[in-house]
């Protein structure tokens, strides 16, 4: 009889651990999100967008979802467009600006002027170049957001060729 509880004692220190690894949960969701990017083409990261000159503190830490760079873009210096936290006259549209001095071509432009309207607001920013093309996401919502904003990638990697 002790035999069989020390037996048990053993397996219930070896099991538990590994089932306490187990994602569950949200963090089981962020998986399942992350896996089906991978299979779409698209890889994550975390990454801090650079500030604004408005800014007083640093960008929290986002999720980042990149599809590779094309031939072309590979050779492009890194554009970021994000959100602000109101719309402004001076912005490239609405509560959208750009991080950086860089700038995409002028159709890429157009392409995000028509597209920017329909972004959920769990998409905190954009950016193109020699690392791919990619989104700054909070992953608040759910797979078919994700597919089409993986989407939305592809189509402004097809911009640069």
């Amino acid at each position: 009889m002790t035999f069989f509880l020390i037996l048990l004692g053993v397996i219930a220190f070896i099991i538990a651990p590994i089932i306490a690894l187990k994602p569950r949960g949200k963090q089981s969701q962020l998986e399942k999100l992350r896996l089906l990017a991978r299979e779409k083409g698209a890889l994550y990261s975390l990454r801090r967008l650079p500030p604004l000159k408005t800014d007083t503190d640093a960008s929290p830490v986002w999720t980042v979802y990149t599809v590779a760079p094309n031939e072309k873009l590979s050779h492009q210096d890194e554009w970021i467009l994000r959100r602000t936290q109101y719309p402004h006259e001076l912005n490239f549209f609405k509560e959208w600006d750009w991080a950086n001095d860089n700038r995409p071509p002028e159709s890429v432009q157009n392409f995000l002027l028509k597209r920017l309207v329909d972004i959920p607001d769990s998409v905190m920013g954009f950016a193109a170049g020699h690392s791919g093309v990619s989104f700054f996401w909070k992953e608040e919502d759910d797979k078919e957001t994700l597919l089409s904003l993986i989407d939305l990638l592809k189509h402004l990697q097809a911009l640069y060729h």
